[in-house]
């Protein structure tokens, strides 16, 4: 009875929360911190809608505006941030205004219960605060269908309204509301909120999802395709956070001081906040409980892999499959071939199946097969000897355990979700494998159908596993109404799909959805598109197929490296995938579940491939004086292709793209694998190199011809240095890499990157490049799908080029250093009579294992010009001088003549060193020796007059503010080496390396922003004996050139030295651009002997310059000044 009466007393009262509600709402319209804060707000979402998201933007990146909750979602991030100024600052004040600080306050008589005046006051605030959410919304809407290309649905709006904002503002009601109901003064009361606000951000970015009231830190983007299977846990979290609200919010009315309308009022109250705090609980409990199972479930398959991955293996040489599907549960059936091609008997083998997938039955011809099942292990007690085959027949059925994949990534990085590359709030789901009505995605990370081999060996031998090629058929029954792709031909039979490849494949996968085809066939190749319905957003760019076809010639020939213009597939399948699907590197792939043979599958409206947006680049390319319509198509084709599909590695965003839109300063990046990679389409899965002497021999392989660089200038060898893996590549071999079980998988990426290079080099010191790759083609043609010996290989190539790899490759396996090489005295001589140009140089091999080096030889002008590469083997220890001879057939010389070493796997910073002049200037010979001499073991001449004083020796320091000194680290490697920061300001000496500056194995400089606040970098030398000295100062005007335009400011590069001599002191000051490179001369002074010294100031010529400390000379001359 009390609940109705209750019941009834509160529909009495509504017109008095009415009033008290829209009393409310005048307050706050009435407050001029509501409207600033409003203001500011409104124009901030809108600009950003405007300028990011809009097309007047000339360069905006697809993620911005490729997703249709894309302008939606990052309006109601921004709206988070405002409800939370609204709350903090505008909102709860009714606590001060209506409190008595006498006992009075008791007594405070009101119409209308502490419930209702509450309740009013929250439906006042929420009012005011959700009609500025619908406003700003209705702003973005408007820019979002009338400004902007991004594709458009409404239902996102209202499901962020309604789910993202709404309980965000109920937890930040409910939390001022129950903090400014205990804290009598309003002061302490706003800086604790602030404190506990500052604690959730805090907690919610370390991914506690708990703490995460504003739903920033969990999947807040979902697919249209798959969404409801992903809104889950954020429906579940934000519900949580909803319930939290509401709990608050009870308890505050629990707390008010004025005495109740009712009895027993404060202790209901207080029972009812128990109760919303408790339904919270409840839900917080429920998703931790489904986290710890999973990661129990996923240790017991880990457990069971460990168990039974030493149970030797069979071969499967052939697997019909037959798959129907009903809602999201599959009945299979499989045939399979076995064959024992060990060498010795096996009584027991096993089969790896998804452990969500019962068997029903397993027969061996008319005879049923006993079995064992423990998780995702099938364990058949059936002899089997050397050669011997067997053929089964498989029926199973049930529902896909996506827990099985992936069981050798840590349990924290699987149960954490997928972070937007470029800084940018999204985050979604991790997903691995679907099975519904709309949609179908498997591959064989989910181990959907069985096999022998398991998707990944959960002890550190991933790269040693071979690969086995199977002879597959699959037929899909059902699915009328539905578009099925897979691997191989698909022929259409009443109720069914067979798909047949002809050949052999390493895995199978299988994808169903409601998609549309385009295709294009080329050069005895099918290429096909499939995009989900309505997600063609490309089509329309490009009006004819010859841009397309200039494309795949461009790639195939550039990036691929297939001279014969033959790709190795007759099929290449592009395929949407919903963005939440998601794969992790594994190097025993070589690349990810994103490349499966024949398909490669890309992100829905390919929101990650950050070059997708077609319209602005066709837009800039329209701007240039070579414009031709094909031409653009082609390059906006290379661009999309090459740098988001075919590149093995790509450029990520250090800093938020938005960021990089707003200044370039923040538009760096860093390189990381590329997993979308098609390499391994062309190469991996059309055949295996196989060693048990050099486990990964095929992972080198597959990078060596991946590698199409022939420029010794481009990539990332030029500056490279102590990278993470050329560190561990110094104590450790390759051999150790691949067995430690400590070493990240990034890093292992990089040591292998960096050993195919060295060999790769040392095979084109022996043989032409081109040659080479011929080779390449040929081999693998001849050996397509087939798992083929190291030994094979090698005598293939000794008996094509007379090379025997067996020696050198063991060394290249297991040696623990790296070549280190002074290269000096570069210059050139020409016999003009006979057209030839003859190279001189001197190259120390520091180190005690061989190295290469490659000798870049261009002279000439454009349209007019001669260049050569050259690699020479130097074994370790020894120093050598080359003088080599290049015959060209110009009928004119002229222009410059350039010659670059480039010192390719080495400890060498930076590896390339560099030799110009102009052709006039270039010295006659007569001498028309060539070769390779041995000289003494050092290539460097020391003169006994000459007192050199580098920024890493022992007499070099650095100051900073009040000439406190700096101390100077260790060189650590390449992340010591900040480069030039795209003209931010450095408030401090750092390292950066140079192609010009001076030094023999690391050429590096300390630079800083010269701010004339009494840093200093200071050279220090003892001269053994007094006299008259000349001082030089290297210079380096190349850097200071790209210093200045980096820094966007005059020319006047200004150093400022202080030289100390016997008479006191003297000021130099040279303008760094307009001398030479090389030893500057800064005068001639007297030292006594002893100590002295020169001092760089870092005043600068103008604000903002950068100024660089290298190396400092005394020269001692003869006579007096």
């Amino acid at each position: 009875m009390y609940f109705y009466r209750r019941t009834f007393f509160i529909l009495e009262n509504m017109g008095i929360m009415k009033i008290i509600a829209r009393y409310e709402w005048r307050l706050l319209g009435r407050s001029q911190i509501f409207w600033f804060v409003g203001c500011i707000s409104f124009i901030s979402v809108i600009l950003l809608h405007f300028f990011f998201q809009s097309n007047f933007v000339f360069e905006s990146p697809w993620p911005l505006v490729g997703l249709p909750c894309a302008v939606p979602f990052l309006c109601a991030y921004f709206l988070n941030f405002a409800q939370l100024f609204f709350v903090l600052f505008v909102t709860g004040n009714f606590w001060y205004d209506d409190r008595r600080v006498d006992s009075t306050s008791v007594l405070l008589v009101r119409p209308e219960g502490n419930g209702e005046y509450v309740l009013g006051k929250l439906l006042g605030t929420l009012g005011r605060v959700v009609c500025f959410d619908g406003i700003v919304l209705l702003m973005a809407i408007l820019i979002h269908v009338f400004a902007s290309s991004a594709p458009f649905d409404l239902y996102y709006y209202f499901f962020y309204l309604f789910i993202l904002l709404l309980p965000s503002l109920f937890f930040l009601l409910g939390m001022v509301f129950f903090i400014k109901s205990l804290i009598r003064i309003q002061g302490i009361a706003l800086i604790l909120l602030i404190g506990i606000f500052s604690i959730l951000f805090y907690l919610s970015g370390k991914e506690l999802w708990i703490f995460d009231f504003m739903g920033h830190y969990i999947p807040n983007v979902f697919s249209e395709v798959t969404g409801g299977r992903e809104q889950g846990f954020f429906l579940v979290q934000r519900l949580y956070i909803f319930l939290v609200g509401l709990s608050l919010c009870t308890l505050s009315v629990a707390n008010m001081e004025r005495l109740p309308n009712w009895n027993y009022c404060h202790r209901k109250m207080y029972v009812a906040g128990g109760i919303f705090g408790g339904l919270a609980l409840l839900a917080v409990i429920g998703v931790f409980c489904s986290f710890h199972e999973n990661i129990k479930t996923r240790s017991f398959y880990s457990a069971c892999q460990e168990k039974y991955e030493k149970t030797p293996e069979v071969r499967v040489v052939s697997h019909d499959i037959e798959l129907r599907r009903a809602g999201d549960s599959l009945y299979m059936k499989s045939h399979l071939v076995l064959v024992n091609e060990g060498k010795y008997p096996c009584s027991t083998f096993t089969f790896y199946l998804n452990p969500g997938l019962r068997v029903d039955s397993l027969w061996e011809g008319c005879q049923q097969v006993a079995f064992l099942r423990e998780g995702q292990i099938l364990s058949i007690d059936r002899r089997l000897c050397a050669g011997d085959s067997v053929s089964l027949q498989l029926e199973y059925s049930g529902k896909i355990d996506e827990r099985i994949c992936y069981l050798d990534v840590a349990d924290d990085v699987y149960s954490s979700f997928k972070v937007f590359p470029g800084g940018l709030p999204y985050r979604f789901a991790r997903c691995y494998a679907y099975v519904g009505d709309d949609f179908m995605l498997l591959t064989p990370e989910s181990i959907w159908y069985p096999v022998t081999s398991p998707p990944v060996v959960t002890s550190r031998d991933v790269v040693m596993r071979g690969m086995y090629f199977t002879r597959y058929t699959l037929r899909v029954v059902g699915e009328k109404d539905r578009v099925v792709i897979s691997q191989g031909k698909c022929l259409r039979e009443k109720d069914s799909r067979l798909f047949d490849a002809g050949h052999a494949l390493p895995a199978l996968s299988v994808c169903m959805g409601n998609y549309e085809r385009k295709y294009l066939k080329d050069a005895g190749t099918l290429y096909e598109i499939y995009c989900f319905k309505g997600h063609d957003f490309f089509s329309a760019h490009f009006k004819g197929k010859k841009a397309v076809r200039e494309m795949i010639d461009f790639q195939k020939y550039n990036n691929l490296g297939l001279r014969g213009g033959e790709l190795p597939l007759e099929r290449l399948a592009l395929v949407e995938t919903p963005f939440s699907f998601y794969a992790y590197s594994r190097l025993g792939q070589l690349g990810s579940e994103y490349v499966q043979p024949e398909i490669l599958f890309y992100p829905e409206w390919g929101v990650e491939l950050e070059y997708f947006n077609i319209e602005n680049m066709k837009r800039r390319d329209k701007n240039e004086p070579w414009y031709d319509e094909t031409e653009c198509e082609m390059n906006v084709l290379n661009t999309l292709v090459g740098l988001g599909l075919v590149c093995d590695i790509r450029g990520e965003r250090v800093h938020n793209m938005i960021l990089s839109q707003m200044n370039y300063k923040y538009n760096t990046r860093e390189f990381v694998a590329n997993k979308r990679s098609c390499l391994p389409l062309f190469f991996t899965y059309v055949n295996f190199i196989k060693s048990d002497s050099f486990p990964a021999f095929n992972t080198v392989l597959y990078m060596i011809r991946g590698d199409n660089n022939e420029d010794v200038e481009s990539g990332v060898f030029e500056q490279g240095g102590y990278s993470p893996a050329v560190s561990y590549l110094s104590e450790n071999s390759l051999s150790e890499a691949i067995q430690d079980s400590l070493l990240s998988y990034d890093v292992l990426f990089e040591v292998l990157r960096l050993k195919s290079r060295e060999l790769k080099e040392y095979i084109l010191a022996h043989v032409a490049q081109d040659e080479f790759i011929d080779f390449f083609e040929d081999f693998f043609r001849k050996t397509r799908y087939q798992n083929v010996d190291y030994e094979v290989f090698n005598y293939e190539l000794k008996n094509r080029f007379g090379i025997d790899l067996g020696n050198y490759v063991r060394k290249w396996y297991h040696t623990k250093e790296i070549p280190l090489f002074s290269v000096n005295e570069i210059g050139v001589e020409s016999d003009i009579e006979n057209g030839v140009f003859y190279l001189n140089g001197k190259v120390w091999n520091r180190s005690n294992v061989d190295g290469v080096i490659t000798v870049y030889f261009r002279v000439g002008r454009a349209g007019n010009f001669f260049n050569e590469i050259r690699r020479l083997v130097v074994p370790g220890g020894t120093c050598e001088r080359i003088r080599f001879a290049y015959s060209h057939e110009l009928e004119e010389v002229n222009g410059s003549c350039k010659v670059v070493v480039a010192t390719n796997f080495s400890l060498n910073v930076p590896k390339i060193y560099e030799w110009k002049a102009k052709v006039e200037d270039i010295g006659t010979t007569r001498d028309t020796t060539i070769g390779l001499f041995k000289l003494e073991d050092s290539c460097r001449a020391v003169n006994m007059y000459e007192y050199v004083v580098d920024n890493r020796d022992l007499g070099f320091r650095l100051y900073e503010k009040g000439m406190k000194p700096f101390a100077l680290r260790v060189f650590r490697g390449e992340k010591d080496y900040l480069g030039l920061l795209s003209g931010e300001i450095v408030s401090s000496w750092q390292s950066v390396a140079f192609k010009e500056f001076y030094g023999d194995a690391l050429r590096d400089a300390h630079y800083r922003t010269a701010t004339g606040n009494g840093a200093c970098a200071e050279w220090n030398v003892f001269l053994p004996e007094a006299g008259c000295y000349e001082v030089f100062v290297y210079n380096v005007p190349e850097f200071a050139r790209q210093a200045m335009i980096f820094a966007e400011m005059g020319s006047n590069f200004l150093q400022r030295y202080v030289i100390y001599h016997e008479k006191g002191m003297s000021d130099f000051e040279l303008l760094s651009g307009e001398k030479a490179n090389g030893w500057v001369s800064v005068g001639k002074y007297y030292f006594p002997a002893g100590d002295a010294k020169v001092v760089l100031s870092d005043k600068g010529g103008f604000p903002g310059q950068y100024i660089f400390a290298d190396a400092m000379k005394w020269v001692r001359v003869s006579g007096d000044l």
